[in-house]
C-alpha cells in the first residue's frame, strides 16, 4: 500500500493537464525516455491524477501492479505541471521524498532508478556528509528513508533548498505503519 502526502498548494487542478502529458509523444515526455513505458495502467492514471490534484492518496494493490512507478516519476509529473514539458535537456527541479521502512527495498529501488538515470538516494547509516549536503540542496529528485531515518537522524535534510523543491511525500508500504 503506498499513502501520499500532498504539498501543491490547495486549490490549483492539475488532473486535466495529466492526460494530455501522458498522451504526448515519447520523445517529449518521460515515461518512455526513462521508464520504457508506453502508457500508464488505469489505477496509475488515477493515483498520478489525484496527486496532482491536490489530493491525499491511499493506494492498495498487489505486488507487481505498478505502485512504485507512480512515485518514481512524480518529480516529472509535477516540473511537468509546474513548467511545462520536459525536454531532453530540462533539469528536474521537484524533490519527492519517499519513507519505506524495508531498507533492502530502498536499496534496490535507488540502484534500479540510478540505472534509468533518476537522480535517487537512500538516506541511511551508510550516507556521508556529502550525500546529506547534495539533499539539501536539491540535487536528488527522489530521496528514500525510513521513517527512523527521516525524522530522527536524518531529520536535518529538510534545511535548505530542498524546501523550495519539495513536490510530495510518499509513504511505501504504509501497512508496516503501527501508529500515524
Amino acid at each position: 500500500s503506498l499513502k501520499i502526502k500532498k504539498i501543491f498548494p490547495k486549490g490549483k487542478r492539475h488532473s486535466s493537464l495529466l492526460s494530455k502529458a501522458f498522451q504526448m509523444s515519447r520523445n517529449n515526455f518521460l515515461l518512455h525516455r526513462h521508464f520504457k513505458y508506453e502508457s500508464l495502467k488505469k489505477g496509475q492514471i488515477k493515483t498520478v491524477e489525484g496527486y496532482l490534484s491536490g489530493q491525499e492518496v491511499f493506494v492498495c494493490s498487489p505486488t507487481g501492479s505498478g505502485k512504485s512507478l507512480c512515485f518514481e516519476i512524480a518529480p516529472y509529473a509535477i516540473d511537468w505541471v509546474r513548467f511545462g514539458p520536459l525536454e531532453e535537456e530540462n533539469i528536474v527541479s521537484t524533490v519527492c521524498v519517499i519513507v519505506a521502512p524495508l531498507l533492502s527495498l530502498m536499496h534496490d529501488q535507488v540502484a534500479s532508478l540510478k540505472r534509468k538515470g533518476i537522480a535517487a538516494i537512500y538516506i541511511g547509516p551508510e550516507c556521508w556528509q556529502e550525500d546529506i549536503k547534495a539533499v539539501q540542496n536539491g540535487h536528488y529528485n527522489l530521496v528514500l528513508g525510513s521513517p527512523e531515518a527521516l525524522l530522527n537522524g536524518y531529520r536535518n535534510i529538510f534545511r535548505g533548498e530542498i524546501r523550495n523543491l519539495l513536490g510530495a511525500i510518499f509513504i511505501d508500504e504504509s501497512h508496516c505503519i503501527a501508529k500515524w
